[in-house]
């Protein structure tokens, strides 16, 4: 199974996730990945290009420049590559101080053939704070440096405040709490974990029986066994997460997205779900092979 998800992945549309794998295992080989990951970036430095599948906009968006840094994190790319650089220099540039952190996508996104849930206006009033500026503080954590300090103290006690008013919890928003938490120091994750811990167990749905279309799993957030939220769940029920992994697989060799947009974009959704398997099945071999599932 495992060189049939890597034969598929290989012969992907998107060339992004196969570059990304061989800089993974080899570190020398991260060229190619860099190489293709800069063809997602604008000159303002931030990310689009529908480096998120479901976002299409070429424009740049605070939301797809932290997908772009979910790359660079596990690649372990230089804080003085360029691509960090700039980067950060976006994210700097489109810090909105009213809302003590950044909007989430870009102004044009109704322009482009992008999934309908993603709605402009919706997004400036949305109450999922988290959802990217948690994770744009992730960023800064990992790849700042003292030039950020200031910022990343004011947003770490903004961060705190949100996770624990969150009473009805959305599991993106938890994910990029989850990166976060990651990338924090001792203190700041002491201070997230009591509220951050229960949200997570709220928002995934644990009984294997109801594991079916899109929704949060025990394997949203645990993505490796070190994870730190492995404890929030039982070695039985990761294990059953992780035999419906497999056993979700087209041909034993990829995922297709559980959503759709088709009736929206009929045309668009054809390309972002192509783009969406290439990252589904980059992403659940990772998980399977950091279990020794393969």
């Amino acid at each position: 199974m495992r060189s049939a998800i890597r034969e598929f992945i290989a012969q992907s549309t998107r060339p992004l996730e196969a570059a990304f794998l061989l800089a993974l295992e080899d570190p020398a080989a991260a060229e190619p990945f860099l190489n293709e990951l800069a063809t997602y970036q604008n000159a303002d430095g931030g990310f689009g290009n529908a480096l998120e599948p479901d976002l299409r906009p070429p424009e740049s968006s605070a939301l797809v420049t932290t997908v772009a840094f979910q790359y660079l994190t596990e690649a372990n790319v230089a804080a003085d590559h360029p691509l960090v650089a700039s980067g950060l220099a976006y994210f700097d540039a489109t810090y909105q101080s009213s809302k003590q952190g950044w909007n989430p996508i870009a102004e044009t996104t109704a322009d482009h053939p992008s999934a309908p849930w993603w709605d402009y206006q919706a997004s400036l009033t949305s109450p999922q704070w988290g959802n990217p500026s948690a994770e744009v503080l992730a960023s800064l954590m990992r790849f700042g440096g003292p030039q950020n300090q200031t910022q990343i103290e004011a947003l770490s006690k903004r961060s705190v405040v949100r996770i624990n008013e969150i009473t009805d919890p959305e599991f993106h928003e938890l994910l990029c709490f989850g990166r976060l938490y990651e990338q924090a120091g001792a203190d700041l994750q002491a201070a997230l974990w009591p509220a951050l811990s229960k949200l997570i167990v709220i928002a995934t749905e644990t009984d294997p029986l109801k594991w079916t279309g899109y929704q949060a799993t025990p394997l949203s957030f645990v993505k490796s066994p070190e994870s730190p939220f492995a404890p929030l769940f039982a070695p039985q029920l990761i294990e059953a997460d992780l035999r419906r992994l497999m056993a979700e697989a087209v041909d034993g060799s990829h995922w297709p997205p559980a959503w759709s947009w088709e009736e929206a974009h009929p045309a668009a959704w054809q390309v972002a779900k192509a783009d969406w398997t290439a990252v589904l099945t980059c992403q659940n071999l990772q998980i399977l092979e950091s279990f020794n599932f393969l």
